[in-house]
């Protein structure tokens, strides 16, 4: 997948512009402090500036087929955010940005840069029946952040009080979106290959050397109107593995030394579009001039590609030459698909190098997220994902491609709703506010759902509400762990009963081991 270093977008925030225009911008106004929020505490621990958000309510059209635009600012963006309520239910387009992000980001990028906002709980209800959002989805309990108020699911939550602070609520979903935002840009800057895979426009002034292995399709000087979709299609094609840079049109003022060691020159056009200098008077212009300069360099004219973008409208009135350099090269032209279908690795080959591996190489550990207890699965998950990370690391195992820990909510409310919890590699079941034939009607539920190699599972026993208990729980063989709760941000086991929730990591990391390797699984693993 893309990294955040070649992003023109941090986000792109999918919605549908009546639900920000009926709820008095409320889209607009989240979106304006998301945009804050990160620029203050990411922008100097990543030593980069922090890209804007793009709107695509507010920047884009709401029907028809997804326009070249808007397909590159999806492909521009680190992450997608959806925001649903009434009016995004019955918005088919918006569904369309979701099934374009899906194709370039697939599964892996479903839970790790995807986000999607409830500003009211019957949106939710109303959008996860629809057949098209479900054939989308690769996961039933895909995370949900609700943005609506307490005393009433149908409407958002108050951005800001009267006295300028925020509303509770919104606060509290705000900064569990934004520390998972920032943690995963975090460690994607991190990672030793964050670097950009291609040169951008900036990287390419006059002069500057690139390694040829960056420049595998260099896409040459487009006029302004045809920019956006030239810059978003290299970055799409970057997304798939391919090496593309793009000229900007300082380029048009030197010798393009850039040419020497690409392998195709790309050149986009349209019916018209704002002539460049300093070709603007010459026939053909700034493109018949890039033509003339790769052949003149003696590179080969098969190696010329022209990309046909006359879908994109360009109200300018093209320089002279225009028309009739288009009649030349348009029969020999491609289309965007086309061009990807060219170049795109084949899907397959994709996933095998895809940074955070295959579905079957992650480890999914369900802790259920309930009614009462809706903001506390992922705090939890942060503790066992680092315990995690200790063992795997202390094990001493040598595992390509390495392990990696998904913690995910598990909306037992809704478990009718599940088939089979066949990707689960354990469950953690919450014991807040239930009552004892509660829990075990809960787990009851959900060992109905694990068939096969059942995987190992804990009740996490939360004090408060409850308190500590003189005797040891048990709940339906299930091994019962004290948590302490009281700051829910950095709810942990207690200390007497960290070496049980080894055990259960344990097992876990047994039972992928096996998986991997094909063994056959053991009695065990199972939940108790």
């Amino acid at each position: 997948m893309i990294h955040f270093r070649q992003c023109r977008y941090s986000a792109f925030i999918s919605y549908a512009h009546a639900d920000d225009e009926g709820r008095g911008g409320w889209i607009t106004a989240f979106t304006s402090e998301l945009e804050r929020a990160l620029r203050n505490r990411l922008g100097r621990s990543i030593g980069m500036p922090v890209p804007a958000m793009h709107l695509s309510g507010k920047d884009g059209p709401v029907g028809g087929s997804l326009s070249v635009e808007l397909k590159a600012r999806v492909a521009e963006s680190y992450a997608m955010i959806i925001v649903v309520h009434d009016n995004y239910v019955q918005s088919e387009y918006c569904l369309k940005e979701l099934a374009y992000f899906k194709s370039l980001y697939g599964d892996e990028g479903f839970l790790d840069r995807l986000y999607v906002i409830a500003m009211s709980e019957p949106a939710i209800h109303a959008v996860t029946t629809k057949p098209a959002w479900k054939s989308l989805m690769p996961f039933d309990d895909q995370l949900w952040l609700p943005f609506y108020r307490d005393e009433d699911h149908e409407l958002p939550a108050r951005v800001r009080l009267d006295c300028g602070e925020f509303s509770q609520r919104f606060e509290t979903q705000f900064e569990r979106l934004l520390k998972s935002l920032i943690g995963r840009i975090t460690e994607d800057c991190a990672r030793p290959d964050a670097a950009p895979a291609y040169a951008t426009r900036a990287e390419f002034a006059p002069g500057t050397q690139v390694a040829p292995s960056a420049r595998r399709l260099l896409f040459g000087v487009a006029s302004p109107e045809l920019a956006d979709s030239v810059s978003g299609l290299a970055t799409e094609l970057a997304h798939a593995g391919v090496a593309a840079a793009t000229l900007d049109a300082d380029a048009l003022n030197g010798d393009f030394p850039e040419f020497d060691t690409a392998e195709h020159l790309v050149l986009a056009f349209s019916d018209g579009g704002q002539p460049l200098k300093p070709f603007k008077f010459i026939p053909g212009g700034h493109l018949a001039a890039q033509r003339d300069a790769w052949l003149g360099k003696g590179r080969p004219a098969a190696g010329v590609i022209w990309l046909d973008l006359r879908e994109v409208a360009c109200t300018t009135p093209a320089g002279p030459g225009h028309a009739a350099l288009v009649a030349e090269v348009a029969p020999g032209a491609i289309k965007p698909a086309a061009l990807r279908a060219r170049f795109s690795p084949p899907a397959a080959a994709r996933r095998g190098t895809d940074d955070g591996g295959s579905t079957s190489e992650r480890v999914n550990i369900y802790i259920e997220s309930n009614q009462n207890e809706i903001d506390l699965w992922d705090p939890l998950g942060e503790q066992i994902k680092r315990k995690w990370d200790e063992l795997v690391q202390s094990s001493g195992m040598t595992i390509v491609p390495p392990l990696h820990l998904h913690a995910r909510g598990l909306p037992v409310d809704r478990m009718e709703r599940y088939s089979q919890l066949d990707d689960a590699d354990g469950v953690v079941l919450l014991w807040g506010q239930k009552t004892e034939d509660s829990v075990r009607a809960t787990i009851t539920k959900v060992e109905s759902k694990l068939t096969g190699d059942v995987p190992p599972g804990i009740v996490a026993y939360l004090m408060p509400p409850h308190a500590d208990p003189k005797v040891r729980v048990e709940a339906n063989y299930w091994k019962v762990l004290r948590f302490a709760g009281a700051d829910s941000d950095n709810i942990d086991v207690v200390p007497d009963e960290g070496d049980l929730l080894q055990a259960f990591l344990r097992k876990i990391l047994a039972r992928t081991t096996r998986k991997r390797q094909g063994a056959v699984p053991s009695a065990a693993d199972a939940p108790r």
